[in-house]
């Protein structure tokens, strides 16, 4: 038994769809010139990819990384990073994750 007529349906479709398009507003740019150097950094694990931004992001090679989700990274990937900094953490990658290989 359907309690809902056709123009109630529409209705709440409709205050559902604008209250999602009111909620997914981009930051401006006013609020992200507060956000300080040191906090500018990401390490996002996609797939098979382990993306590192940043080189605060650099610490999540410390993280206590599953087996499962350590033994699925086959690519790592460093962006807004010196190489200096990746040099100085190679060996923490070849020993978290056991399936990232090196290509030339």
């Amino acid at each position: 038994m359907d309690l809902l007529d056709d123009k109630s349906r529409a209705s709440s479709r409709a205050s559902m769809h604008s209250e999602s398009r009111k909620s997914s507003k981009a930051p401006t740019p006013d609020l992200l010139a507060n956000i300080s150097s040191e906090a500018c950094h990401l390490a996002e694990l996609e797939g098979d990819t382990l993306n590192l931004y940043g080189a605060g992001s650099m610490e999540a090679l410390d993280k206590n990384w599953g087996v499962q989700a350590a033994g699925s990274v086959t690519t790592v990937s460093f962006k807004f990073i010196d190489f200096e900094e990746v040099a100085k953490h190679l060996h923490k990658i070849r020993i978290r994750f056991p399936n990232v290989s090196v290509s030339r």
